[in-house]
């Protein structure tokens, strides 16, 4: 909430950023704003319009689950701003 993470990723889309691009500023925002701990994990998944979609988190250990019909599986996040514990 503090961030209001899902209207930043939607404004940064809506001024032409990437869905990647989008979910890293998010979650650099959060890195700027809180003071975050070891188990502290944040994922989001940015999708646009067009269907282009990609995913960030903090830490590693976010899975996105892809669904189509030619593919089904659990993904890493496409971006990992913080390294592992």
């Amino acid at each position: 909430m503090g961030v209001c993470g899902t209207f930043l990723a939607v404004d940064e889309m809506r001024r032409g950023t990437s869905p990647a691009d989008a979910a890293a500023c998010v979650i650099r925002r959060i890195i700027e704003t809180y003071r975050l701990h070891d188990p502290h994990q944040v994922g989001l998944i940015a999708l646009a319009p067009d269907g282009r979609w990609s995913s960030a988190a903090l830490r590693p250990g976010f899975k996105v689950a892809v669904k189509t019909a030619d593919r089904d599986e659990l993904v890493d996040a496409g971006q990992v701003l913080l390294a592992g514990d």
